[in-house]
């Protein structure tokens, strides 16, 4: 793999999609029943497609810290209040998204808890803000 690929894998790219889902959810028209497949990417559109109430999302992406994002994004969801989730993503200020991310960490899988303790910086500064492209 050239020096240029292996970079693009080196950590997260983008925390936030700018694709709009709902042009997505109207063309697949989703339906109980149905699984979904999708590329990984910052996990909005993926968590998105949960609106729709399908049997199954699965999400895959072939740099692995885009799915150790989703991995946190989902633990927060599951974990915080609405109010907290804002200020832990970077929605609102915080002082404090470190001592919630200690909440909700242990909701993770061993890959995504490894690469995230070592991340302070990017969970101070609001992980919608941490991709590459957010630079």
């Amino acid at each position: 793999m050239s020096h240029a690929k292996k970079k693009v894998f080196d950590d997260i790219l983008y925390s936030q999609c700018w694709e709009d889902p709902s042009l997505d959810r109207a063309a697949f028209k989703i339906a109980s029943h149905d699984t979904v497949f999708s590329i990984t990417s910052g996990g909005c559109n993926v968590l998105t497609f949960l609106i729709d109430n399908p049997q199954k999302v699965i999400a895959l992406d072939i740099n692995p810290y885009q799915n150790f994002l989703l991995e946190l994004k989902i633990a927060a969801f599951k974990s915080l209040t609405h109010e907290e989730l804002l200020e832990f993503l970077g929605v609102r200020s915080s002082q404090r998204r470190l001592e919630l991310y200690v909440r909700l960490r242990l909701l993770l899988g061993s890959a995504a808890l490894a690469y995230w303790d070592n991340e302070g910086m990017k969970i101070q500064k609001g992980i919608i803000h941490c991709g590459r492209y957010e630079h």
